[in-house]
Order: C-alpha cells, then sequence, then structure tokens
C-alpha cells in the first residue's frame, strides 16, 4: 500500500508536492504568529537593551528601532518550515492551541530569556577578569 502511494505520489507533478509546502508554510506562519502575540522580539530586545554596556544601550535602541520585525518573523516562519516535518508543526500548533500549551509557550518564552541573560552575564564578567 505504501509503496502504491508513493509511486502514485511520484508520478503526480509538482502540485502534490507544492500542496504540502504551502500547507507547511501557513503552519509555520501560525507558530510565527504565536510567538508574535506573546511579544517574542519585544521582549527579546528589552534583555538586549538591558544587557548592553551603559554607552552602547542608545546605539542599541536606535538599532533596534529600525529592525524589520515581520522579516524576522518570517526568516523564522522559513526555519520552522525547514527543520520540522509538517506531522511535528500540526502537533505543536495542536498542543500550543491548549491553557497548558500556551502557558508553556510563555514560560518557555521567559526561560530562554533569563539563560541568555544568564551567559551574556558570565562571559562579560569573564571578560572584564582579563
Amino acid at each position: 500500500m505504501l509503496l502504491v502511494l508513493s509511486v502514485g505520489l511520484l508520478s503526480q507533478s509538482g502540485p502534490v508536492f507544492a500542496q504540502g509546502n504551502e500547507e507547511k508554510a501557513e503552519l509555520a506562519r501560525r507558530v510565527m504568529e504565536l510567538y508574535k502575540q506573546e511579544g517574542y522580539l519585544e521582549k527579546a530586545f528589552e534583555g538586549a537593551v538591558r544587557n548592553v554596556p551603559a554607552g552602547q544601550k542608545e546605539a542599541m535602541e536606535e538599532a533596534i528601532s529600525k529592525t524589520d520585525q515581520d522579516a524576522i518573523y518570517a526568516g523564522w516562519a522559513e526555519k520552522i518550515e525547514e527543520l520540522f516535518t509538517l506531522e511535528e508543526i500540526k502537533a505543536y500548533l495542536d498542543y500550543a492551541s491548549t491553557d497548558l500549551g500556551r502557558s508553556n509557550l510563555r514560560k518557555s518564552t521567559e526561560l530562554n530569556f533569563a539563560m541568555q541573560e544568564v551567559l551574556v552575564l558570565e562571559i562579560l564578567a569573564g571578560m572584564s577578569e582579563d
């Protein structure tokens, strides 16, 4: 049965695969919409500004103000599409649509930034020791 399905799909022209790719791309964009709703980039930018030396904060804020957040999210969506299978993306979206999944997304976002902050502070402390 699987062989018949595989041969059937391979004998089709591109639209069968294109349709799957379009669905995958759309679902990857939906994942990024969840991150957007949680203010992922805003939190990342706040952490970046908080962790730069005082004399560079203004330059960092100016650079951030010039970023195209939609382009960043689109790039991340492309990466999700590249790294994950269609089934994995669907499963993630199913989970993320639950209260537990949304809570997990919020907390994992906060955890990621806390881990990055600790890492940056340790690196800066190591640099100041030299």
